[in-house]
């Protein structure tokens, strides 16, 4: 297994950037600054997934298809507003809290035409888990336990020329510890009223930098077999999951050890992953997603706000311009 970036590279640029305040727009707005805190390797055969698999025991795991990509919510990345008029552009985003309100109202309409085994009215983690399996935009990051189910996602299409899929982990007791270091102790699983109660709560809020797991008390027949969890990110100030792990990992203290990993996987391995993955497995889009999606008119809505969007920025580019020749 080659590596790609060691861990003693990422301390190396971990304490450069706590100790250097000039550093901050570097880790804040270079692209592709998350990477290098990430211990990086490239799989070259399936015993060599293997072997990295099993160094990331309670570890979870998330598959994309193109290694350089962010980690982005489907919301997230749905809500871009982008606009250009002459030689002015630039972009926005719509507000993230109001759209998902929005579309979470039109899936409770839609769901009950599809499904049979609904969340309560009340649990909002339940709702917003079976929205997201089903197609709709969510600001839930989809993760499993299973590191073969993360290999699948990463490879069933085809990345651009001259990228790699990579499947990402994630320590999840390290994630835990710092939910209780600023939250306190979480409720008990076994009352569900209290774990509805306070899975909601951390929904609401938005005031600390934090990334928990989101485990809905409802779990829907793809979650069930996906070994599916959620990451959710409180603070809405920072758009990205990549950046608030940033601020986790080096706020208090550098942490002590990788608690992010990610394995690359060389491109003339994607077909024979796959098949081992069915053959050995049974893990395949069929078996993965069962029932259908049925969300395409959200997904249609939600377009359909960010060309609004874009049509009224582009129109205030053109403002500022005829402004700008009327003042010349």
């Amino acid at each position: 297994m080659r590596e790609l970036v060691k861990w003693p590279e990422v301390v190396s640029v971990a304490r450069r950037w706590k100790s250097d305040p000039s550093c901050s727009y570097e880790y804040i707005y270079e692209n592709g600054a998350f990477n290098r805190l990430v211990v990086t390797d490239l799989a070259e055969s399936w015993d060599e997934f293997l072997e990295w698999s099993n160094r990331c025991q309670s570890w979870g795991f998330r598959g994309q298809r193109e290694s350089s990509w962010t980690l982005q919510s489907s919301l997230e990345r749905g809500i871009r507003v982008e606009g250009s008029y002459g030689n002015m552009s630039g972009h926005h985003h719509l507000d993230r809290k109001m759209v998902g309100e929005e579309l979470l109202s039109g899936f409770r309409k839609l769901a009950p035409l599809h499904l049979q085994d609904l969340p309560s009215n009340d649990d909002l983690t339940g709702w917003l888990a079976l929205m997201q399996h089903y197609g709709g935009p969510t600001r839930l990051l989809d993760w499993t336990e299973c590191p073969f189910v993360g290999m699948y996602f990463a490879l069933s299409e085809e990345p651009k020329a001259g990228n790699y899929p990579a499947v990402w982990a994630i320590d999840l007791d390290w994630l835990k510890r710092k939910e209780q270091e600023m939250l306190g102790p979480s409720v008990p699983t076994h009352d569900p009223r209290a774990r509805i109660s306070y899975l909601n709560s951390l929904l609401g809020q938005s005031e600390k930098p934090l990334i928990v797991r989101i485990d809905p008390q409802l779990r829907n027949d793809r979650m069930f077999v996906q070994k599916g969890f959620f990451l959710w990110k409180l603070y809405r100030d920072i758009p990205l999951f990549d950046s608030m792990l940033i601020d986790m990992m080096l706020n208090p203290e550098i942490v002590q050890s990788p608690v992010i990993r990610k394995l690359e996987v060389s491109l003339e391995l994607r077909s024979s992953f796959l098949e081992r993955l069915f053959r050995e497995k049974d893990i395949r889009k069929a078996s993965l997603f069962p029932g259908h999606d049925f969300c395409e008119p959200l997904k249609l809505e939600l377009l359909e706000m960010v060309e609004r969007a874009k049509a009224a920025y582009e129109e205030e580019l053109r403002s500022v311009q005829r402004d700008e020749v009327v003042r010349g």
